[in-house]
């Protein structure tokens, strides 16, 4: 059975990193830990599920507050490892989130996913049922490489 934890250290975070990378390949990793320390200020948690000391599935959340009081608990990253896909662990992780911010007296779970990726939003309305109820408006910012 994996384990579900927080990862609150900088090697675990760098384990993370080589997760993430498979969600952005162009991220950078200075530029990544340079986020980090700021996101991790600012309510960002970093979950992972370990499968014989292997770190196979990451989650990065984000805790905040809306205007009307409610205090959520917001999905924005989640990858399993591709050797470890279609063996439910993307799942477990989920079920082990909402369980989390549910014994931790959040109001709303929220998931953030991207209108590009076919993949993931599936995976959130077909196999996990979360209804859509959202959308976002972005601009476009260039990048800035560190």
């Amino acid at each position: 059975m994996a384990e579900f934890r927080e990862l609150e250290k900088p090697d675990e975070w760098t384990e993370a990193y080589e997760l993430l990378r498979q969600l952005d390949p162009g991220l950078n990793k200075k530029r990544y830990f340079i986020a980090l320390e700021q996101m991790l200020a600012e309510g960002y948690h970093l979950f992972g599920l370990i499968q014989y000391d292997t770190l196979v599935t990451v989650a990065g959340v984000q805790v905040l507050t809306v205007i009307d009081g409610d205090r959520v608990f917001w999905v924005f990253d989640l990858v399993t490892a591709e050797s470890y896909r279609g063996r439910g662990f993307g799942r477990k992780m989920m079920q082990r989130l909402e369980s989390y911010a549910h014994e931790n007296g959040f109001d709303q779970f929220r998931v953030h996913s991207e209108n590009h990726t076919t993949r993931a939003l599936e995976f959130y309305s077909e196999k996990l049922r979360y209804p859509s109820w959202a959308t976002i408006f972005k601009t476009a910012k260039k990048r800035k490489d560190a």
